[in-house]
């Protein structure tokens, strides 16, 4: 076997591996130069694809805008929608007459009449409470209330501070007929409490009778009939209402004598 040989001298050589190298290299540099274009033309592009969306969504933005109502006018729709959502509240509390007039008629034993029936409102007694201390705010913090608030606040000091009251007079076979009407009326759960003012006896047509008058106190419609319900004081009845209701119990016997 033939060895090789090479006749070419040693310089040739290094300056050949310098060129290689140095190819190589060139090489290298241009495949790193051709990823970071190809990168920073990717980011350009999505850069320019984001700024196009976001030019179309605040067009889109102004657009809606334009087509809303301005922010004052929505916060007057919202006012006013809680005043006449509170307003409904106050009304659907009321104390239903219809319903309290039926439970008195419905409610009657036999032998058991009403002559006259009242309806009136009375204010709840509340229990003196310790002043407090008010804060002072300075004028330009005040803010003035507006019609409407005022009528609100006025009617829920009115539904607070008020209840129905039912003032009924008749005529009865005996006390216990008046009795177990005094116990119908109290297991409707309409009335907070149901009241003898005073009893009578009297005759009719030849017949021992008992004419009286009973105050009814409806229930505070807020509160349901089956929870137990706040103690709040009642108003005394006054003695002269008792008084102006017998003289005409007199009266009527006069004239029948």
């Amino acid at each position: 076997m033939v060895p090789n040989v090479d006749f070419l001298p040693a310089s040739y050589r290094r300056q050949r591996e310098k060129k290689l190298r140095r190819v190589w290299h060139r090489a290298v540099l241009g495949v790193f130069g051709l990823l970071i274009l190809a990168g920073t033309l990717q980011q350009r592009r999505t850069i320019s694809n984001r700024e196009a969306a976001l030019a179309t969504l605040m067009t889109r933005t102004t657009t809606l805008r334009n087509a809303l109502p301005d922010k004052t006018e929505l916060d007057q729709r919202q006012v006013a929608s809680g005043h006449r959502a509170t307003l409904l509240a106050l009304l659907q509390l009321e104390e239903k007459p219809t319903s309290l007039l039926s439970a008195v008629s419905t409610s009657l034993p036999e032998f058991v009449s009403l002559s006259s029936l009242r309806l009136s409102r009375e204010k709840i007694l509340k229990q003196a409470q310790p002043p407090q201390r008010k804060k002072t705010s300075k004028p330009s913090e005040l803010k003035q209330p507006s019609p409407v608030e005022i009528d609100l606040a006025r009617l829920k000091e009115q539904r607070n501070q008020t209840r129905l009251v039912i003032q009924l007079e008749g005529q009865a076979q005996d006390d216990q007929s008046i009795a177990r009407y005094l116990k119908s009326l109290q297991q409707t759960g309409l009335f907070r409490s149901a009241q003898l003012l005073f009893t009578d006896g009297d005759r009719m047509a030849g017949m021992p009778i008992r004419r009286f008058s009973l105050v009814l106190h409806a229930r505070l419609p807020s509160l349901p009939s089956s929870a137990a319900e706040e103690v709040l004081p009642v108003a005394p009845v006054s003695r002269e209402s008792t008084d102006s209701a017998a003289p005409s119990t007199a009266a009527l016997r006069e004239e029948r004598q």
